[in-house]
């Protein structure tokens, strides 16, 4: 009876199947799961650049606020440089390289993708300097002369004289 009973569970045993792998319901899971963790990790990088270059362009437009001030306590009478208004470039032949060096002057970092910075001088003695602002809703309170072109979009931020 005890060696019919070995032979009877070798027999069970011969008839199972091992498996080495994962089955497809497995695979399909953990796929899925690296797809929700990729697309949460991309987001928030897309976000993260977006953020940077809003950033920057905050950066860039306090610089050269602080340039037009140098500029226009050296010329007399004071005043900012007339120019016409538009991208910030008009400003090039007049700040350059006396106040600024070449390279250092103010543009968009999506500049490629059309856009840059604006200045407009509204009197001798006021301007505004305006940008797009990639993460703020398009609200012109901080351009105070809105709605104003910044290449691809219109401009909704903005400093003024101090």
């Amino acid at each position: 009876m005890k060696k019919n009973l070995k032979i009877r569970h070798l027999k069970l045993n011969r008839n199972k199947k091992t498996s080495s792998g994962f089955t497809l319901m497995e695979l399909i899971v953990a796929i899925g799961l690296i797809l929700i963790l990729t697309t949460a990790v991309l987001g928030n990088y897309i976000a993260s650049q977006k953020s940077a270059r809003d950033a920057r362009r905050k950066t860039d437009l306090e610089s050269l606020k602080q340039t037009l001030e140098i500029y226009k306590s050296s010329v007399s009478p004071p005043a900012y440089p007339a120019v016409t208004a538009g991208t910030v470039e008009n400003l090039r032949p007049i700040l350059v390289p006396d106040y600024v060096n070449s390279n250092a002057l103010a543009t968009d970092p999506n500049a490629d993708k059309g856009y840059y910075y604006y200045y407009g001088r509204q009197t001798s003695l006021t301007y505004v300097l305006c940008a797009y602002l990639e993460r703020k809703s398009p609200s012109y309170a901080d351009c105070p002369v809105s709605p104003i072109s910044c290449g691809s979009q219109d401009c909704n931020y903005g400093v003024t004289q101090p």
